[in-house]
């Protein structure tokens, strides 16, 4: 039977012999324009080297084609030497790269956390919550002071660009994500003027929760504000 690669709602499926082996999904958003995907594209393990992999970029390359699609992103773990290869043959180059760190909350040193946090209260700034400013501010106002925070820092990060949702495409996209919570999302401000944001996505079904988004206005960094907005959540 060889390799067979169908269209699924989503992108694509391969099979090997009649085996599930790969699959490649295709993501749009609106506000980054038509001519940009965001592309998943999974070979499992044992059907590796077979050219399952080749075939369904070739699915993937026709319709980015019929899309008139420029700029496709995509993930590759760089400690698998077989994606990385896989990618940078096809023309991808490296625009962010992100290092994975954990920290078991059972061990951690409570005390090292509580100072940072102290550290910054001390010079002047605070560190609080989402939740803590909808109960001033009414939740659509707090939405919208950290839709415009993420706004004003995403281009700071490496690879992000210039281009960010509009409010209502952040509501559905972030705020109306299952992993949000007002709670969990920590920013530290300067009077009413917010200066920094440390965003923790939840979910409990792994009892994990893990940094979606963190950055510092330039103006603040080296303050140790970064520190104490982590240190914040990890102690709740």
């Amino acid at each position: 039977m060889g390799i067979e690669v169908r269209p699924t709602e989503a992108g694509f499926a391969a099979t090997r012999d009649g085996v599930p082996a790969g699959r490649a999904t295709l993501e749009e958003l609106p506000w980054k324009g038509e001519a940009w995907v965001e592309l998943l594209l999974r070979v499992e393990p044992e059907h590796r080297g077979h050219r399952v992999g080749t075939a369904l970029w070739a699915a993937v390359e026709r319709r980015l084609a019929e899309r008139a699609v420029t700029l496709v992103d995509t993930t590759a773990a760089d400690d698998d030497p077989v994606a990385l290869g896989f990618a940078g043959r096809r023309g991808f180059v490296v625009t962010q790269h992100f290092v994975g760190m954990q920290l078991d909350l059972r061990t951690a040193d409570e005390a090292v956390l509580t100072a940072a946090v102290r550290r910054v209260g001390g010079s002047g700034l605070s560190v609080g919550t989402v939740a803590e400013a909808a109960a001033a501010l009414g939740e659509d106002a707090a939405d919208r002071k950290l839709w415009e925070l993420n706004r004003r820092l995403s281009p700071d990060i490496p690879g992000n660009g210039d281009t960010f949702p509009s409010y209502a495409e952040y509501r559905a996209e972030v705020i109306g994500a299952d992993w949000f919570r007002r709670e969990r999302q920590y920013v530290a401000a300067d009077g009413d003027h917010w200066v920094g944001l440390s965003g923790v996505g939840v979910r409990p079904e792994t009892r994990t929760a893990t940094q979606e988004f963190s950055a510092v206005d330039r103006a603040y960094r080296r303050r140790g504000v970064g520190a104490a907005l982590k240190a914040r959540a990890a102690l709740a």
